[in-house]
C-alpha cells in the first residue's frame, strides 16, 4: 500500500508541476486543468498491518 500512495503521490508532484510550467500553464488554462491534492490516509486503523495466522486449518 505504501508504494502505492508513493507512486500516486509522486505522480500528482509531477503532474502539478508541469501544469504550472511555461508553455504548459497556457493549454493548462485553456483546458481548465486544475492542481491534483495527494492522497493521504486519514484514518489511523487503515494504516493498520492485517495480521496473518498461518497455523489455523
Amino acid at each position: 500500500m505504501a508504494v502505492s500512495r508513493t507512486d500516486y503521490n509522486n505522480a500528482v508532484r509531477q503532474y502539478n508541476e508541469y501544469i504550472r510550467k511555461f508553455p504548459a500553464v497556457l493549454t493548462a488554462k485553456a483546458t481548465g486543468a486544475k492542481a491534483r491534492e495527494y492522497f493521504e490516509v486519514t484514518d489511523a486503523a487503515a494504516r493498520a498491518v492485517p495480521t496473518v495466522d498461518f497455523e489455523k486449518r
